[in-house]
């Protein structure tokens, strides 16, 4: 990805022409920085998830259980390995966000662009959520949630506070989305911290669901009219 840009200042004439326009190739560069980054950054992470419930001392890999985590050479290759590539991804999604390069827009009208400090921070909290997420199988899960939890309102204070699209029905938007993700997080702390060590828990669960979409509800609407109302 990081490449491809470099050779956008580097070709001349027609050859810049040709490069810039075809759409197929620029199609896969934001796929794999976009839609696929989540994706991506979350199997790198699972190199290192390893569950110690059943021997603290002889960790084994979630993946692979007969793999001794950070003793087998096969992990330790695998996690360097993983470690690279996260360490190059992360790199060139961050420092070279697609989102924020108009020359590589198809439509030039368009002007659905990104602030790229904002888009660094943004895919910065992502990778954080996808560790948190894959790795912290062996903690308490309040534990896990409440990271996830702190990591969504980081996420919700960042939009809020750069509002970075220029188009301001987007910000909206994704203010909405952000709140409802925090709100989910938040639900299921709660339902964790007062259903835990209780029979019942999966009876409580559709009241949990219940809650949560009560919650979007109220967020995507509320947001809807104070749109319409501005």
């Amino acid at each position: 990805n990081a490449g491809a840009f470099i050779m956008h200042p580097v070709l001349k004439g027609r050859y810049k022409y040709r490069y810039t326009e075809n759409h197929a190739f620029w199609q896969v560069i934001h796929f794999i920085n976009g839609p696929a980054y989540i994706t991506v950054v979350t199997f790198l992470f699972q190199a290192l998830s390893c569950d110690f419930d059943e021997d603290a001392d002889n960790p084994t890999l979630i993946e692979q259980k007969t793999i001794i985590c950070f003793k087998d050479p096969a992990h330790l290759r695998m996690a360097v390995a993983a470690m690279i590539a996260l360490a190059l991804y992360l790199t060139q999604a961050t420092l070279v966000p697609t989102l924020t390069y108009k020359e590589t827009m198809f439509n030039k009208q368009l002007d659905v662009l990104y602030v790229p400090v904002y888009v660094q921070g943004h895919w910065i909290l992502k990778a954080i959520y996808a560790a948190v997420y894959v790795t912290f199988y062996g903690y308490n899960e309040i534990t896990r949630v409440l990271c996830l939890l702190a990591v969504n309102v980081l996420m919700l204070i960042l939009q809020v506070y750069v509002q970075p699209c220029s188009i301001r029905a987007i910000n909206v938007m994704r203010t909405a989305s952000f709140t409802s993700a925090t709100w989910a997080a938040l639900s299921s702390a709660l339902y964790l911290y007062f259903t835990e060590g209780q029979d019942a828990a999966c009876e409580s669960f559709g009241f949990l669901l219940l809650i949560m979409l009560s919650g979007f509800v109220m967020v995507f609407g509320g947001s809807f009219l104070y749109y319409k109302a501005t």
